[in-house]
């Protein structure tokens, strides 16, 4: 690409939809527009305005790949549920740009990151955050017995441990966590025992969460899910532990597929080794238009950015005052509303992601490319060769 053919004020990126259709979708003819189309993100372009795109200029944006929170996705999804795309792994994004005499070809002005101002408002200062984690491995496949298809391990009788780190714990403070699971097909299921399982925290047996069911129990269900709440949560390492204590009765194996816990953590930059992704829960304020400052401790020296992602296409920079000292603090007035949660990243240059790889694409609208037809079969290339 020769950037000199670059506009730096038309550069545009796209996405398409998260969510997989249904095996056999039904769209209204009123909503197949918005099903058709691509969706614009804002962006932050550096260095465009000597009207320029230079080899050190950058277009910035907020992204996630195909296996992500569902609220991401979903606005009021559970805060624990996690989507896998079951047929990609990677998000795919469309950057398009023009030159300085050719227009836009597509509809509307360009999408940027506005910055608004976010100065203290004097409300209750907030220096800690609902955090999660989500654990999981895709190496078995186990064909309807989980949503995605994909398990971490499908022959489970006795005891599954997962060492994981989590950034920021508040030691001392409540975390709940879930463990996803399911039973395998079994001859003569309804004769079986009920499957007994547990799951804890590092050492908190006592805590344990535990469930009991029989294979109809499962039957249309996506899941069956341990849940507990646990004080002991580390910062840095911690282990789940999941026992299933009955195979020996049941001769049936279980698939463990993942876990997930939120806890509190602290709004100290320093604690995490990436950008710090912080959201304030809706469930956390009562009252309509609720003014809260977060404070936010940040590293000795470094240029940060606070953006606000709670609507993934349309972020806005935050312009919140950083306060000098030993440690430097940057606040941010917040207003809130009860059920709306608001999703922050803090951020510095060195924790922004690079795109994985990119390929040129001339996009020709897909009616031009064949005659009338009833219908189409869009494939993946090396189905071609089959």
């Amino acid at each position: 690409i020769d950037l000199a053919d670059v506009d730096p004020t038309k550069l545009r990126v796209f996405k398409g939809g998260g969510l997989t259709l249904d095996e056999d979708p039904e769209v209204p003819d009123d909503e197949q527009p918005d099903r058709a189309g691509l969706v614009e993100l804002a962006v932050e372009i550096t260095g465009a305005g000597d009207g320029e795109f230079d080899p050190e200029d950058r277009v910035i944006f907020y992204g996630f790949g195909t296996d992500v929170w569902r609220d991401r996705l979903e606005a009021g999804a559970d805060p624990l549920d996690f989507y896998n795309h079951p047929h990609q792994d990677h998000g795919v994004y469309w950057l398009t740009w023009e030159d300085v005499s050719t227009p836009s070809p597509l509809p509307g002005n360009p999408r940027r990151v506005n910055t608004v101002n976010a100065a203290p408002t004097g409300g209750d200062l907030i220096t800690q955050h609902r955090a999660r984690y989500h654990g999981e491995e895709n190496l078995v496949y186990t064909g309807g017995f989980v949503r995605d298809n994909w398990v971490a391990d499908g022959s489970v009788l006795s005891t599954v441990v997962k060492a994981f780190v989590l950034e920021g714990v508040l030691v001392g403070t409540s975390a709940d966590f879930n463990v996803d699971v399911a039973a395998l097909y079994a001859e003569r299921y309804w004769d079986k025992p009920p499957y007994e399982t547990r799951a804890w925290l590092n050492n908190d047996t006592a805590g344990a969460a535990s469930l009991s069911w029989r294979y109809s129990d499962q039957v249309g269900q996506e899941r069956m899910r341990l849940e507990a709440t646990t004080t002991d949560v580390r910062n840095g390492l911690n282990t789940l532990t999941f026992v299933y204590d009955n195979f020996a009765a049941t001769g049936t194996f279980l698939a463990f597929d993942s876990f997930a816990v939120r806890y509190d953590a602290a709004l100290d930059k320093q604690q995490y080794a990436g950008a710090l992704q912080c959201v304030l829960w809706g469930d956390e304020v009562t009252v309509p238009g609720t003014e809260q400052d977060v404070r936010f401790t940040l590293p000795a020296t470094g240029d940060l950015r606070l953006w606000d992602v709670s609507r993934p296409d349309s972020v806005r920079a935050l312009d919140a005052p950083v306060a000098p000292g030993d440690p430097r603090t940057m606040t941010a007035g917040i207003g809130r509303q009860p059920g709306v949660s608001r999703h922050l990243v803090l951020f510095g240059d060195g924790d922004l992601m690079r795109v994985l790889g990119a390929r040129r694409a001339t996009v020709t609208p897909l009616r031009t490319t064949v005659p009338a037809a009833d219908y189409l079969v869009i494939y993946p290339e090396p189905f071609a060769a089959a």
